[in-house]
């Protein structure tokens, strides 16, 4: 599978034709095919071997249940943030099985909250 930052914003994860077998083979298998552990494990090492990270929703100021993507600025905080907005139809894992491409909507910079005493 690759990552792929695309022209309008958007972060695709393409899977080729041998890991959408792979992926069939999953499903069959693996009655906890649709969940966000299957697709954490699916995509680890991807998201490990990439400028990407996993973020929590409150961590980029979102208000979703939606799986994030982000960069990380040079503090570690979230800089950039890309969420797949079709996880309350579809997991991100059935949607590479079905078209070989899952969309994580840009959800632009991360505005950071300063919060005062």
């Amino acid at each position: 599978m690759t990552l792929k930052l695309l022209p309008n914003g958007n972060l695709a994860i393409l899977a080729e034709a041998a890991e959408r077998t792979l992926l069939a083979t999953g499903k069959a298998e693996n009655p906890e095919f649709d969940t966000d552990r299957y697709m954490a494990d699916l995509l680890d090492g991807l998201i490990c071997n990439s400028e990407y990270d996993w973020c929590n929703p409150e961590d980029v100021g979102a208000l979703t249940s939606a799986p994030i993507l982000c960069t990380r600025g040079g503090d570690g905080e979230p800089d950039h943030a890309w969420g797949f907005m079709d996880y309350q139809i579809v997991s991100v894992q059935q949607r590479l099985l079905d078209t070989g491409k899952a969309i994580f909507q840009d959800g632009g910079a991360v505005t950071r909250r300063v919060e005062t005493v």
